[in-house]
Order: structure tokens, then sequence, then C-alpha cells
């Protein structure tokens, strides 16, 4: 089961600045080109800096402004910052730095977190310090066009058979518009526990609805086979992790540290 990236759905050609590009010439190239800010490149292909909408409409801000008003010695630093874009003339004078960066490598949901937390639009893509691309907010959400029936597939081939070694005809899958409702019955109730949470991280997932029940409580074997093909490092380390951490609900204090010898032995014998 393959994660998507940020180099999967990243917009690679784009338009760049120097810093000494003039405010006009900016605003040429986010209106012509119908993009909301571009990145500032040094001669070295550094990214030093991103002018953004938002940079540029400081100077309509404060049109009616006497350039001699000043902020207040107890303005704050946003507001100084927001008087000096708005006299600003070049890239290096508008520009907002640092920029916020991302390896193309990294998965969607991390890169999301990214957006919320430093409060941006998009995040700069850089490979061996180099910019390869960007990637916005609408760049995010392609994964969720993904069609019913792919999302579907995926859950059977690589959840359901892949993953679980589950009976074809004991489990199914149903899409309606991105919402995965999960039907039938497993062996174990871990293996419940581990079908949800793969299914909830594959892409164009909007929410899972669980109807799925289970045979017996807790898998007696720890090393019981789930499948006849190699998951992948990613796949494995979670299956594992949501196993260990059932188990270890289910168990005393007692019989924790046997379960967590196992528990290395198998991980070392893999």
């Amino acid at each position: 089961m393959r994660k998507v990236t940020v180099g999967d759905v990243m917009t690679r050609d784009m338009i760049t600045v120097n810093p000494d590009t003039a405010f006009k010439d900016i605003v040429d190239f986010l209106v012509g080109e119908g993009i909301s800010a571009v990145p500032v490149v040094d001669e070295r292909g550094d990214v030093i800096g991103v002018v953004s909408e938002a940079d540029l409409l400081r100077k309509e801000e404060h049109v009616d402004d006497e350039e001699s008003d000043g902020p207040s010695v107890f303005a704050l630093p946003r507001t100084r910052e927001h008087w000096r874009k708005a006299g600003g003339l070049t890239a290096r004078q508008l520009m907002t730095s640092p920029v916020v960066t991302v390896s193309p490598d990294e998965y969607l949901p991390n890169a999301a977190r990214m957006m919320a937390w430093s409060k941006v639009r998009r995040l700069f893509v850089i490979d061996n310090g180099r910019l390869v691309g960007v990637v916005s907010r609408r760049d995010l959400l392609r994964s969720f066009l993904r069609g019913d029936d792919e999302i579907r597939a995926e859950i059977e081939r690589d959840v359901f058979r892949r993953v679980l070694w589950a009976d074809p005809k004991s489990v199914s899958a149903a899409v309606d518009n991105g919402v995965v409702t999960l039907n039938g019955r497993l062996e174990y109730e871990a293996d419940v526990d581990i079908a949800v949470h793969l299914v909830k991280r594959i892409p164009g997932v909007v929410s899972v609805n669980n109807n799925l029940e289970f045979r017996r409580k807790t898998d007696p074997d720890l090393t019981k086979p789930h499948s006849n093909a190699e998951p992948s490092e990613t796949d494995s380390t979670e299956v594992e992790r949501t196993k260990a951490d059932r188990i270890e609900a289910d168990t005393t204090e007692a019989d924790r540290t046997e379960v967590n010898r196992t528990e290395v032995n198998r991980t070392v014998a893999q």
C-alpha cells in the first residue's frame, strides 16, 4: 500500500522572480498566470522568500497614509512589517522570509499539518537544496478526486488480501463519494482494528463506517501469517503497532514482558 507524497501532487512548472524584480512586474506575473504567490530565488537558486498577493496589497492598504506618519512607537512588529512592505518597490523589499519548505517525499497528512501550524497556503518543495516545486492547499485536496471504484479496488487488494489475507467471500467494502463502509467478518478483533486503521489512510477516503465483526477476540499466535505477499515496510510497521497496542490492553502487567519479548524476536526474525 503506497502513500501519496508531496512529490505526487506538487506543481513543478513554477514562475520565480529574483530579488530585484519590480513591484508591477510581480503583479503582472500573479494576475497573468492566475497564481497567488511567487518564490524569490537568488543567483545560486536558493529560495530566499516569497511574495504573495497579501504582501502586495499592503501598498493599497496604506495608500491614504502619509509616509511621514509611519507606525506608532507602540506598534506591534506585525504592523511595522506591514508598513515596510507598503513602501516596497522590489521583491526583496516585499517578500516574506524565511519560507516554509517541505521534502517531495513527505506524506500529504504531514504537509497539511505543516500548513496548519505555519498558517501558510503553500509549501515550497526542496530536494537536495534545490527548488523543485510548490504544493498548495488545492494540491493536497487532489487525492480526494479518486474514484470510488479505484478506492474499493485498493481496499480489497491491499488491505483485505495483501495484509489481512482475508477470504474475499467473508468481507466487502462499499464506497460512496469517498465514504467507505466495511462489511463482513474477520477472524480476530485485532484484524478489524487493523482494517479500519489502514483504510482510513488510503488516499481519497473521506470517512469509514465500520460494520466488521470478528470470530475470536484475540489472536493467540502473534506469528500468524496474514499475507502470502511481502507487505511494505510502512504497512508492516502499522500492522505490528496496532496488534501490539491491542494485545497490551488485553494482557496483565505480568504478561506484558513476555509479549514484548515475543514482538522483539518477531521483528528481528523479519
